[in-house]
């Protein structure tokens, strides 16, 4: 009878590491390629608070995981139909 191999954790937990999204950096720069609006929309959305925040990746650089900008996608409210 051949024995089976035992990985360090459960097929439940393979499936979830996965199906993780794996995360990235984002710059502030390509952020209007990313999410089709324009870096002054971005920068209005952040003043009022109603953007991911950004994360400080040095002294002076800021960026934005994708994580974060995909559920803020997510959160948007759907377009209407005109």
């Amino acid at each position: 009878m051949a024995s089976k191999l035992r990985i360090g954790f459960s097929t439940a937990k393979a499936r979830s590491l996965m199906n993780q999204q794996q995360t990235t950096i984002h710059r502030r720069a390509d952020l209007p390629r990313i999410l089709g609006i324009s870096l002054a929309t971005i920068d209005r959305l952040r003043a009022a608070g109603a953007f991911v925040p950004a994360r400080m990746l040095s002294d002076q650089a800021v960026g934005f995981l994708s994580t974060d900008i995909d559920a803020w996608l997510a959160s948007r409210p759907l377009a209407q139909h005109r």
